[in-house]
């Protein structure tokens, strides 16, 4: 696989999947299980890294015990600019990514200008964050908030072959 100029071999996309199964095993349970040394192990974690082919190591939460199970999909229209003013959708997104329980926030096609994802304790909540937060901002014209009833899978998991 090529991505950009980096070319990922089949040890790296093997190191990719074992990373993404459990990011928190050491380099020495990496080696191991990929039947590599560990200095050729750590070597290709520092590559992935530096080519920011790995961005982060995280973790995956319980929002339930976080008190956050209820989740939201927020469709964001934006104010057009006015005459001789120009609109910067991404510094906008930015901007809404800084609130406090935005999960993700992308640019989209359609009727509607971003879609923002958002955890937070009820509907009650959500509400709140929608007219207090997403509403108050200046360019900010139209939303259409969707609660989600049930995640069946909130992981990208995508073919690392």
């Amino acid at each position: 696989m090529d991505v950009g100029e980096i070319n990922l071999d089949t040890l790296d996309m093997n190191l990719l999947r074992e990373l993404r199964r459990d990011s928190r095993q050491s380099v020495r349970q990496l080696a191991k299980a990929l039947g590599e040394s560990p200095s050729t192990v750590y070597n290709r974690v520092k590559r992935l890294e530096k080519n920011e082919i790995i961005r982060k190591f995280t973790i995956s939460f319980s929002y339930d015990h976080l008190n956050l199970s209820t989740l939201a999909f927020i469709f964001v229209g934006l104010k057009p600019p006015a005459p001789g003013d120009e609109l910067d959708i991404r510094a906008m997104a930015r901007d809404i990514a800084k609130i406090t329980n935005v999960c993700e926030v992308h640019l989209i096609s359609g009727e509607f200008d971003l879609l923002v994802k958002v955890r937070s304790q009820s509907l009650k909540t959500v509400g709140q964050f929608v007219i207090d937060e997403l509403r108050s901002k200046p360019y900010v014209h139209k939303t259409s908030t969707n609660a989600c009833f049930e995640t069946i899978l909130e992981e990208c998991e995508t073919n690392v072959d």
